[in-house]
């Protein structure tokens, strides 16, 4: 049997390997048999040097949640990095796969750093409230400069071993053999590897005076309220003055305020929720392997969904009956994998890689043998059905078939073939290769076996998928009309476009949804509650949305919707034409207006959201409501350290959201304004929808 730490000893190096599948994580077991094995070694003087790698996937996945939350018993992460720094002897890490949090910094402690090129490297633990807790916002900007490392903290986002060896991050890139290969390097080097302790005359970078400034301003722009990327800039900026053991007490005192807010609690709970919300069923239920997809519809979905499954080095034939679309579609992502690279998302390696793995095609002959197809046609039913048809027909029998569609009854769609179970729904969220969302629509047959293995696919592309049952909207966009309802009301009522967008940017929502509208055209929107069978009739229903639509007005793709925009940037300006229509309407409609402040509309919004999730979570279409919560955050900007909006329910009081929407609706207009008996049912039993 492997154990947990492994130790092996020939001339005098020491190979010390861990092993904790499947990901490595510094689990306190991991933590104490290393500490254990790494002081028998720093202190045995036949020992000159040590070479630290991992078996399995990847070398560390970093820290558990858990265990990242609770006060450490010893030995602490600190107490092996401090180790392994004041050792006095070369130490080589040997990495591949991902090496994030607390394993990187382990590893910024040792005197040198060879990586696979598979290899990421990243400090996540803002995504979690928290910063490194281990002295990487000391040791990470004088390795690679102030920029680079604030970036990387302040993001979570991971490097590449390409990036990482450019930037110094790494000392050089290794093949396959790990462990041989340091040995070979500690060899090479005869012994001369530079010290860490070299790090500490570092600090003396040129800034300009106002470049932490700087720093803070892109910080309140980019996280809206959330306080750890702020605190990791003032780590890192007291840091630069100051030696080791005061900066580690200024970071501890720092994360200890990090580790004690809501937002720590909230990103944690959301951080869970995602880890779940893609298990579902018996995962060894699939069906097979799926190596070749196709893609009905050349449009700005279909193109984007080619991407995500090509970037997955998955094959894709890309099938439009028009070749003028298909030819614009194959432009988009040529076009769309220019800016990745540009943008270094992607590097121009994998971007050539993505292209070749896509064929265009105008014949769906071509589908006949995949693995799976994904209809991303016109949202219509019947030019839905029309196309499952044809594809029930032609394709083989082991072939799934989904629909991208973001409203229409999937079993409705599923009922025209002979194969219901093996159709759901699979949508995907604009930019399809950006956006990390998935609903995966389970219809009535869908077996689990098609829903096993769409989730394993959904895992290989790098969504974040959650299972959803079938009704209008599913669970994001029905939740999201009823939103969208709300802020056209207020527009009636008195408040202006921008009022509306501003309270939600203030609370912490990536954009306001009247801006969204505008991106994303608001005859998509119009086009949709058309659709909607049980629309109300109320005549105040959108009416400002559907007004701006009439006018000729659909947002960005017109120059102007609820607000004017500006040359090719499309800077957004405010438009009295929009404001003067809006209160003629109102008018019209008999509603008295008045003025309405940004507290208000935060509430009715949020509340409205809360209310409707209750709804979907009595009807069944949400398992739980961390699923919910997790839509919310990849899908709609919801401020991941709110948590989500039923995370965020709990955190208001049951009884306190009730008591609003009763106050603010004491005669409902429409019927997603009455208090849901789910919600009512909770709080008078003083529960909340997340424990």
């Amino acid at each position: 049997m492997t154990s947990i730490v492994e130790l092996h000893l020939c001339d005098g190096i020491a190979e010390v390997a861990i092993f904790n599948p499947p990901n490595n994580t510094l689990s306190h077991q991991l933590l104490t048999a290393l500490y254990s094995t790494l002081e028998q070694v720093t202190s045995d003087p036949a020992v000159t040097a040590i070479v630290l790698y991992a078996k399995g996937p990847s070398f560390s996945a970093g820290n558990e949640i858990v265990e990242l939350v609770t006060s450490p018993h010893p030995p602490s992460l600190l107490d092996i990095v401090s180790l392994i720094e004041n050792c006095q002897k070369i130490t080589v890490a040997a990495l591949h796969g991902e090496v994030f949090g607390g394993a990187l910094e382990i590893v910024l402690a040792c005197s040198v750093r060879l990586a696979r090129a598979d290899c990421q490297l990243g400090l996540p633990d803002v995504a979690i409230g928290l910063l490194p807790s281990a002295g990487a916002t000391w040791r990470l900007p004088r390795l690679i400069g102030v920029d680079r490392a604030l970036k990387m903290i302040t993001s979570g986002r991971p490097i590449g071993a390409a990036d990482a060896l450019q930037c110094g991050l790494i000392d050089a890139l290794v093949e396959i053999d790990l462990a041989a290969e340091a040995v070979a390097y500690i060899e090479h080097i005869g012994g001369c590897a530079y010290s860490p302790v070299a790090l500490d005359g570092a600090a003396n970078q040129s800034l300009n005076s106002d470049f932490f400034m700087t720093w803070r301003t892109a910080m309140e722009r980019r996280a809206g309220g959330q306080i750890a990327p702020q605190l990791a800039v003032d780590a890192v900026e007291y840091g630069l003055s100051a030696n080791l053991q005061m900066a580690l007490g200024r970071e501890a005192e720092l994360g200890q305020k990090c580790r004690q807010s809501s937002q720590s609690d909230a990103m944690q709970y959301a951080a869970l929720a995602e880890s779940v919300c893609g298990v579902y069923g018996d995962p060894t239920t699939a069906s097979g392997a799926v190596s070749v997809v196709g893609i009905v519809g050349a449009g700005t979905m279909g193109a984007g969904i080619a991407m995500a499954f090509a970037s997955a080095n998955m094959h894709v034939i890309l099938v439009d009956v028009s070749q003028e679309n298909l030819q614009k579609g194959l432009q988009a992502i040529t076009t769309n994998l220019q800016r990745a690279v540009a943008s270094g998302r992607m590097d121009s390696e994998g971007s050539s890689a993505c292209w070749f793995n896509i064929q265009g095609s105008s014949s769906y002959d071509d589908l006949q043998n995949v693995d799976l197809v994904v209809e991303a046609a016109f949202e219509d039913l019947a030019v839905k059905q029309s196309i499952f048809a044809k594809l029930d027909r032609l394709c083989a029998e082991k072939t799934l078939l989904a629909t991208n569609t973001s409203y229409l009854d999937v079993d409705a769609i599923a009922a025209v073939t002979q194969r219901p179970e093996k159709i759901l729904g699979m949508h995907f969220f604009s930019p399809a290769n950006i956006m990390p969302l998935l609903e995966v629509v389970a219809a009535a047959k869908t077996s689990s076996e098609t829903l096993a293995t769409v989730l394993a696919v959904a895992k290989r592309i790098d969504k974040v998928a959650c299972v959803v049952g079938v009704c209008f909207g599913f669970v994001g966009n029905r939740m999201y009309s009823n939103y969208s309802s709300e802020a056209n009301l207020l527009l009636l009522e008195g408040a202006q476009p921008w009022q509306v967008d501003a309270a939600m940017r203030d609370w912490g929502m990536a954009m306001g949804p009247l801006a969204v509208a505008d991106m994303s055209g608001l005859d998509i929107g119009f086009r949709a509650r058309q659709m909607k069978p049980d629309a109300p009739t109320n005549a105040s229903f959108f009416r400002p949305a559907n007004m701006l639509v009439e006018e000729g007005r659909l947002g960005q793709k017109s120059a102007a919707g609820f607000y004017r925009y500006r040359n090719r940037n499309r800077e957004r300006e405010n438009d009295n034409m929009v404001s003067d229509l809006i209160e003629r309407e109102a008018d019209r409609l008999g509603i008295t207006r008045r003025s309405i402040d940004g507290r208000e509309i935060q509430q009715r919004l949020i509340y409205t959201l809360i209310n409707e999730g209750a709804r979907i979570l009595d009807q069944g279409i949400a398992r739980c409501a961390g699923d919910i919560d997790v839509i919310w955050i990849n899908g709609y900007g919801f401020p991941r350290w709110r948590g989500g909006p039923m995370y965020h329910a709990g955190q208001c009081g049951l009884q306190v959201v009730v008591d609003g929407l009763r106050g603010y609706y004491p005669s409902p207009i429409f019927d997603y304004q009455q208090v849901s008996p789910r919600l009512l049912r909770m709080a008078e039993a003083g529960e909340n929808f997340v424990d």
